[in-house]
């Protein structure tokens, strides 16, 4: 069996953020966004981020990304700091990471047509100047995402949910990048549009071997997509493994929250993060929401500890 290529990696990375200044602009009290996280992608595979809001998922993804600066820790990029990257290889690395975004309402320019928007990549990379050239791939683009070529010279506003966000994504595979970062890619969209897009994800992995970092709170979704999931909670990752594993057989109670919270499943729904805002000062964040605490939770030094060789948790009772 082959071993899969690495293509990104994060070694503990953590974001903090200034929430209160005092006098002369001095930081009072910060906000940590990310706790030492780490996680790999592998060539053409997904990983799934599940956890409430606020959990820390997008300011991962914006890390990988390069769109945030972690506070501490490091990105690798086919185990190569992104951080000491020249300027052509950095180049090559923004080329090769690309983002779908949540609304893509937002994320597409209302003043283009779809032809334009779809290959403003390729325009930007000169790979593609001439608009005829970029018409004649926008076309190429559509048709992997399933549009019609009438879609070319509509703009934004003339087109459902289901149709922008596959121009986003039509415009993210323009490139053809080696990762995909999707934050919340189906979660404006209407039940049915989201398995429609779904498979589309699958059908374009299956076709350029693409890995995703699948954000989302819906873990249906995730289930459907990734490979392997990592379960974030104020921060952290309390659990990792494969998805079947660790959705099946979960190990932090935090993570049997979230599954009992789906329709159909009995126990008590998760509350909102923004709705429990007590946290510990030391040990375990989910201390005071756990049904299972226990003192020596709160000396807990939130390390993963392996459960299979492809499941690990961060609890005391692993």
């Amino acid at each position: 069996m082959n071993t899969p290529t690495e293509v990104i990696r994060t070694e503990k990375v953590s974001k903090l953020y200034p929430v209160e200044r005092g006098i002369f602009g001095r930081v009072k009290r910060w906000f940590r966004a990310l706790n030492s996280v780490s996680v790999k992608l592998f060539q053409g595979e997904t990983l799934g981020l599940i956890g409430e809001s606020g959990s820390g998922k997008t300011t991962l993804g914006k890390i990988i990304l390069d769109i945030e600066k972690p506070t501490d820790g490091r990105v690798l990029y086919r185990g190569r700091d992104i951080e000491g990257l020249n300027r052509e290889e950095y180049r090559r690395y923004r080329v090769n990471v690309q983002a779908v975004f949540q609304n893509p309402q937002s994320s597409l320019n209302p003043r283009w047509q779809v032809w334009k928007i779809i290959t403003e990549g390729l325009r930007i990379n000169g790979i593609s100047k001439k608009k005829e050239d970029l018409i004649e791939k926008g076309r190429e683009l559509l048709s992997l995402v399933h549009l019609s070529e009438e879609t070319l010279f509509k703009y934004p506003h003339q087109l459902s949910g289901g149709q922008k966000q596959r121009v986003a994504i039509g415009r993210a595979i323009a490139l053809k990048p080696e990762v995909i970062v999707a934050d919340e890619p189906t979660s404006a969209l209407d039940v049915s549009v989201q398995a429609q897009v779904v498979n589309l994800f699958l059908e374009l992995q299956e076709k350029f071997s693409t890995s995703y970092l699948f954000i989302s709170h819906s873990i249906p979704v995730v289930e459907a997509v990734s490979d392997s999931v990592a379960v974030m909670y104020k921060g952290y990752i309390v659990e990792e493994g494969e998805t079947t594993e660790v959705l099946t057989r979960p190990a932090h109670p935090y993570t049997e929250l979230l599954l009992n919270s789906l329709p159909g499943k009995e126990g008590k729904a998760a509350p909102e993060v923004d709705e429990v805002e007590r946290v510990p000062e030391s040990g375990c964040p989910f201390y005071f929401r756990c049904p299972k605490r226990k003192k020596e939770c709160l000396s807990f030094n939130m390390e993963l500890k392996q459960i299979t060789e492809t499941h690990r948790a961060a609890c005391i009772l692993v």
